[in-house]
Formats: C-alpha cells, structure tokens, sequence
C-alpha cells in the first residue's frame, strides 16, 4: 500500500504522477529498488527536479515527507515559475511555512501542498485521509527563486526576507482584513 491513492498518478496507458521506464504516460512504472525510501514502492515525481540526476532517482524529485512545497494549476496561468518561493499561513492556529512551488496540477484546483507542508501547519498530512478543505492563505513570491534543490534552512531564509520586503505581517492584514490574523 502506497502513501497515496495510485489513482492521483493516472493508469496504465497514462501515468503522469510517477516515474515510468519510458519517461513517457504509457510507459510502465519503475519500482523503486534495495536502498531507496520505499523499495518495492513506484516513485513519485513532480514537476520540479534537479536534472542533475537520474530519471530513476528518488533525489531527483522533490520529497513530500520533508520539503514544503505547493501545487499551482497548469491553467489559468498565475505567472509562477516551478521553484518560486511562498509563504502559508494557516490564521486560525498562528502556524505558518515557507514553501516552494514544486508541482503542476490540474485546472482550476488550488490548495494541495506537500505532506511537509501540512505537518508545518498542524494539518493531517496523510494523503489517503489528511488535508483541510480550507482556511490556508498562500502568498506567493513570483520571481523570488534561488534554485531547487537548497536546503529547506536557505529556502525559509530567502522565503522570510521576501515576506518582510513585501511588508510582511502588517501589509497581510492590509490585504486581507476579512481573516482574524491575531494568532499570526
């Protein structure tokens, strides 16, 4: 049994969520071996990698259990580049995160991050059972890109100064005041 649903990365004649041996949709899943995080398992990908490596590297892609990251729909266009920073807020609790845009998602449907970023924000972060259905506010950096793959230190670093160059809290309760930010 995977971490997630293997529905959310297509079916055979159609993958787009994990790594087939073809590097193409109706290639066959590549299994990951002895010595990977989940030998046995498939591995996921998304859309931002560091090329440097192999296809078949876990490495390559951006891990959920341990990067904040969000996912932007491929249409409409928000003008985001893959790697560009943000910061979530989840105001009803206090808790906040730095956060890399690391994947493409479907039309019209905002609001998925990585299971790092859900535990960051005291969300359940199990992909079969977690989530919430909303009340997380994203405040994206577009053009604030440092390159993937940092250590997530340097990324909450760079992610923090654009906050406080954008006017941080005091210019998010300006833009926002509808949202009780007394916690943030």
């Amino acid at each position: 049994m995977g971490l997630d649903y293997l529905a959310n990365a297509g079916h055979p004649g159609n993958w787009w969520g994990i790594v087939t041996d073809n590097g193409r949709p109706y290639g066959n899943p590549v299994v990951q071996g002895k010595g990977s995080p989940y030998p046995g398992y498939y591995i996921s990908e998304t859309s931002l990698q560091d090329s440097r490596r192999p296809a078949k590297d876990t490495a390559r892609y951006v891990n959920s259990e341990t990067v904040p990251f969000i996912v932007l729909p491929i249409r409409p266009s928000l003008g985001a580049k893959l790697g560009d920073l943000a910061m979530v807020f989840r105001p009803s609790t206090g808790d906040s995160s730095f956060a890399i845009y690391a994947d493409v998602g479907p039309s019209n449907q905002v609001g998925e991050g990585s299971m790092a970023l859900a535990d960051n924000l005291q969300v359940n972060s199990d992909p079969k059972r977690g989530g919430v259905s909303g009340g997380i506010v994203t405040l994206l950096f577009k053009g604030v890109n440092i390159g993937w793959s940092r250590p997530n230190k340097e990324l909450l670093f760079e992610a923090n100064k654009a906050f406080k160059a954008w006017g941080g809290f005091a210019q998010l309760r300006k833009a926002l005041p509808e949202i009780d930010w007394s916690l943030c």
